[in-house]
C-alpha cells in the first residue's frame, strides 16, 4: 500500500544518478528527464525539432517548451541573457552551461547540466551535461563531461531559469486519489480528488488499512486451508483413479483439483487462438470485473513511487517492473519482465476494445519499450479531465514516477503501439459493463 508521505524522488536517468541529495523541484526533474530522452537525435545547424535534428539552442528551446512550458528563442546568446547568472560550483541538474570558441568570440554553444554521472565507463564520477554536439563523425545529441578537453576550455558560464526546490506549502496534490477510501464503482469520478488530507484523516486511514490487512490475512489463511484440503482430496482421487487405470476418473479428479484451486479449464479453441495468453485462462469470466478492479486498486496504491531504471519494486519501479509487480501482487499473476516480452505475451486487442485493466504499449525506433495499465476516461478535475489515461512508471513527461498520463500527450501519442489483454473482457457487444476505480471508458 502506498504511503501518503513526502517521497524523495530518484534522479536516475539513462543510468545517470546525481550526487546532490537536495530534492529538486518538479520542473527541474521534468526538464532533465525530458531532455535526456532526446539523446541520439542527429545534429542540424539551427534545428529545433526531433524530426529534423537539433542545433545547440534548438535542443534547449524544444526540451524547455515541451517539458516545462518555457519558450526560449532559438539563439544561444539570447538564452544566456534571459537566464540568471550562477557560479560553476552552484550548478545543479537542470541549470544551463554555456560555451564559446575563444575569449572574445560570441557565446555559441549551450547544454543542460545533469550532475555527477554514475554510468559505468569513462563518464563515471564526472560532472556531465547533454548538448547537441556538432563535432565528430556522427554529430548528435550527446552526454559529455564538463572536464572534456575541448569543452572545459570553451566553458564561459552557467545560467538558471528554474526554481531549485518546490514551495513547501501544504497544498493538496493535483488529481491525487484518497487510496484509503472504499471503492464505489457506480460513482463517475475519483473519490476525494481535490480533498486536502489532514493528519487525523491520515491516521484513521492507516488504522483502517491495518484492520483491512488483518481481515484479509485471516481470509487468506481460510482460503489457503480450503484449497489445501481440496488439493489433498483431489490428489487422493487421482491416485486411486491412476491405480485402477480409469481415464474418466482421472479426468474427474483433475477437474476437482483445478476447481478446488479456483482455476478453470480453457476450451481448446481459445488456447489455439492465442497460445501465449495462457494467464487469461486462470481467471473465470464471471470474476473478470472483480479482477480488473483489484488490479487497478492495487496499482493505484503504488502511485507516487519514484522511477528507477531496472527497478521492480517494492518502492521504486521502471515501467515493465511496475506492471509486473502490480499483476503479481494484485492478481497473483506472473508476467514477463520487459515491456517487449509483455507485449508478446498479451492477447492483442484493438483500441475500440480497450477496457480499464488492459495494458497499453509504446515503441521507440520500432522496439516496444514502454507499458502502462489502461484506466479509461478520466472524469475528475485538473489537467487530465476528460482525457483517456493510463497508469505507468514514467521517466519523463509532465510528471515522473508511478503516475497518471494521458494517451494524447505528445510523447505517448507519437509512440503508441497498441493495447493488450491479460484479463477476460467484461464487455458485451462492444459495450462496457464495467467501470473500474471510478473511471468510465465511454
Amino acid at each position: 500500500m502506498k504511503k501518503l508521505a513526502v517521497i524523495f524522488l530518484s534522479m536516475f536517468i539513462g543510468m545517470i544518478a546525481f550526487a546532490d541529495e537536495t530534492r529538486l523541484s518538479a520542473a527541474r526533474m521534468n526538464f532533465t528527464n525530458y531532455v535526456t530522452t532526446l539523446k541520439g537525435i542527429k545534429f542540424r545547424l539551427n534545428g529545433a525539432k526531433p524530426e529534423t535534428g537539433f542545433g545547440a539552442a534548438g535542443l534547449v528551446k524544444y526540451a524547455a517548451k515541451e517539458s516545462v512550458g518555457t519558450d526560449f528563442p532559438n539563439d544561444v546568446q539570447k538564452i544566456y541573457t534571459a537566464t540568471e547568472r550562477i557560479k560553476r560550483e552552484e550548478l545543479i541538474p537542470g541549470d544551463l552551461v554555456f560555451f564559446r570558441v575563444s575569449k572574445n568570440s560570441p557565446i555559441s554553444n549551450i547544454g543542460v547540466y545533469l550532475g555527477v554521472s554514475e554510468m559505468e565507463g569513462k563518464l563515471k564520477g564526472k560532472e556531465v551535461f547533454i548538448y547537441a554536439a556538432s563535432r565528430g563523425n556522427n554529430p548528435k545529441v550527446s552526454i559529455i563531461s564538463l572536464d572534456d578537453a575541448v569543452m572545459s576550455r570553451q566553458y564561459c558560464g552557467a545560467g538558471r531559469f528554474l526554481p531549485v526546490k518546490d514551495e513547501t506549502t501544504e497544498k493538496p496534490i493535483e488529481d491525487e486519489v484518497d487510496i484509503f477510501a472504499d471503492y464505489k464503482p457506480a460513482s463517475s469520478d475519483f473519490e476525494n480528488v481535490d480533498k486536502e488530507i489532514n493528519t487525523s484523516e491520515l491516521e484513521k486511514g492507516i488504522l483502517d488499512n491495518f484492520t483491512l490487512m488483518k481481515e484479509q490475512a485471516v481470509q487468506l489463511e481460510k482460503d489457503l486451508l480450503e484449497k489445501t484440503e481440496a488439493l489433498a482430496g483431489g490428489k487422493s482421487a487421482f491416485a486411486s483413479a491412476n491405480k485402477n487405470k480409469k481415464s474418466d476418473l482421472l479426468s474427474q479428479a483433475l477437474s476437482a483439483m483445478k476447481k478446488g484451486l479456483g482455476l478453470v479449464e480453457t476450451p481448446k479453441s481459445a488456447s489455439k487462438a492465442n497460445p501465449k495468453s495462457s494467464a487469461i485462462s486462470c481467471i473465470p469470466v464471471e470474476q473478470a470485473s472483480d479482477a480488473r478492479q483489484t488490479l487497478i486498486k492495487y496499482s493505484m496504491g503504488l502511485r507516487g513511487c519514484p522511477y528507477v531504471y531496472g527497478a521492480t519494486g517494492p518502492s521504486t519501479f521502471d515501467c515493465s517492473g511496475f506492471v509486473q509487480y502490480s499483476a503479481k501482487h494484485g492478481l497473483d499473476m506472473q508476467l514477463p519482465r520487459t515491456a517487449a516480452e509483455q507485449y508478446k505475451f498479451v492477447q492483442k486487442i484493438s483500441d475500440g476494445e480497450r477496457e480499464p485493466g488492459d495494458l497499453v504499449f509504446f515503441s521507440y525506433n520500432g522496439k516496444v519499450s514502454h507499458v502502462g495499465i489502461y484506466l479509461g476516461k478520466y472524469n475528475g478535475s485538473g489537467r487530465l479531465a476528460g482525457r483517456y489515461v493510463f497508469l505507468n512508471a514514467a521517466s519523463a513527461g509532465p510528471s515522473t514516477g508511478v503516475t497518471l498520463s494521458a494517451l494524447d500527450e505528445p510523447t505517448w501519442k507519437k509512440t503508441y503501439k497498441g493495447a493488450g489483454r491479460i484479463l477476460p473482457s467484461t464487455a458485451t457487444s462492444g459495450q462496457l459493463s464495467f467501470a473500474a476505480a471510478n473511471i468510465i471508458d465511454e
